[in-house]
């Protein structure tokens, strides 16, 4: 990737009434003895978009009646264009393994191991403890989402319906990514949650999915009281037991977690 660099600086110099070649050049013919000088600078770009060194380098040599000059600059840097930056990197080759772990559930033999446990590899849960630390992180998932939309999905893969649980909603800098720059596809329910059990309502952000909750009891319509827990004793407490898939197919309805 080429970035393109403007730097802008100040200088001050002040002036050297003795000798001073930078004001005088005919001064310069006064130096006794070579005189050499640098100015090593060191800086970075905020939020690890970049960074480097320069080191300029110069010298003033006479000879007799005569004098020379030279000045140099070495500079090492990393410039990044589109905030591509370290972690960036490291989220995409995320997204990449993340994707090909996700298609390989579809190996007919592993296929075989997911249906004799009644696990279906169309339903994918990002995180069951966890969120989204950074909204590079949350990319990369976005991401692997897209790898698996349309009729066939990305690349080939399959479709695959995602979901997963935030609480992130509530700085302004993730829902501006939830909600413009790096929107959810229609296979990828992402919904907010609430802050705390027995949170009045659910939250509700424009752009992505209803929110959640988790009070004791049923909360009222149109919220969806999770249904995994309402045979206390079905033997498997889960989405696929409890033939449900709201949280994934029906990302328009908010949906209650009973406290559990």
């Amino acid at each position: 990737m080429t970035a393109v660099i403007i730097a802008f600086g100040v200088s001050i110099a002040l002036a050297d009434t003795l000798l001073d070649p930078f004001v005088n050049p005919a001064k310069g013919a006064r130096l006794g003895a070579a005189r050499f000088f640098g100015s090593p600078a060191f800086f970075s770009v905020s939020r690890e978009a970049g960074g480097g060194r320069t080191l300029p380098l110069g010298a003033l040599v006479p000879s007799g009646s005569w004098y020379g000059g030279l000045l140099v600059a070495l500079g090492i840097g990393v410039f990044v264009a589109g905030r591509v930056t370290r972690p960036v990197v490291e989220m995409q080759a995320i997204a990449r393994r993340m994707s090909e772990g996700i298609g390989s559930l579809f190996d007919r033999e592993v296929e075989q191991v997911l249906l004799a446990k009644n696990i279906s590899n169309r339903y994918f849960r990002i995180h069951d403890s966890g969120d989204f630390n950074t909204i590079e992180y949350y990319k990369a998932w976005r991401d692997v989402c897209d790898q698996f939309m349309g009729k066939k999905g990305l690349k080939g893969h399959p479709f695959v319906y995602f979901w997963a649980p935030t609480r992130q909603w509530v700085y302004k800098s993730f829902r501006d990514a939830f909600t413009e720059y790096y929107p959810p596809g229609p296979n990828f329910s992402l919904r907010p949650s609430g802050l705390f059990t027995n949170w009045p309502g659910t939250p509700m952000i424009p752009g992505i999915a209803a929110g959640t909750t988790s009070i004791e009891g049923d909360a009222p319509p149109p919220i969806k009281n999770c249904p995994a827990y309402d045979d206390e004793n079905a033997e498997e407490k889960s989405c696929a037991g409890s033939r449900c898939r709201t949280c994934w197919s029906e990302p328009r309805k908010p949906v209650n977690y009973r406290t559990h």
